[in-house]
């Protein structure tokens, strides 16, 4: 038998594949916006925005928001401010549709939205109210408030 050495070469070939998946959320806030609010004759002024909240299965979240660009760090206390004068308009953002659990950072009885992911898009409503018979000049106000997502 003659050695043929085409015949005798054995390829042994591992294909080895790796994906690293890494845990991950996202989030895109809709803006708040109330409209118009008339001081004179409105109890209060209510609105529904929404959180748009993306996060790996099995991932857990938390999501904050804080006190808002005019309120000092005070939750409970948020207001706009007029771009035309100092005048401040009160409102608030709530977990609840009866305006009852002020959504802050989770500390003492402010709430923070604790989860878990599933890897399916939530819309998260956010509840925001502007109480009524506020005495405010004319014009227009805004703030800025700041989301935070912990996982």
């Amino acid at each position: 038998m003659k050695f043929n050495p085409a015949l005798m070469c054995l390829v042994i070939m591992f294909v080895s594949y790796s994906k690293q998946v890494m845990s991950q959320c996202t989030v895109m806030p809709e803006p708040i916006s109330f409209g118009q609010y008339d001081a004179l004759s409105s109890p209060s002024l209510e609105t529904t925005s929404y959180i748009d909240l993306l996060c790996s299965q099995g991932l857990l979240y938390k999501l904050t928001i804080d006190a808002g660009r005019n309120a000092g760090g005070n939750v409970v206390s948020r207001h706009m401010v007029s771009t035309e004068t100092t005048t401040r308009l009160f409102y608030n953002v709530f977990f609840d549709p009866s305006h009852t659990q002020i959504w802050g950072d989770g500390v003492g009885a402010l709430q923070a939205l604790n989860g878990v992911g599933n890897g399916n898009r939530l819309k998260i409503p956010v509840y925001a109210k502007i109480p009524g018979h506020q005495r405010i000049m004319a014009g227009e106000y805004s703030d800025s408030l700041i989301i935070t997502l912990e996982w």
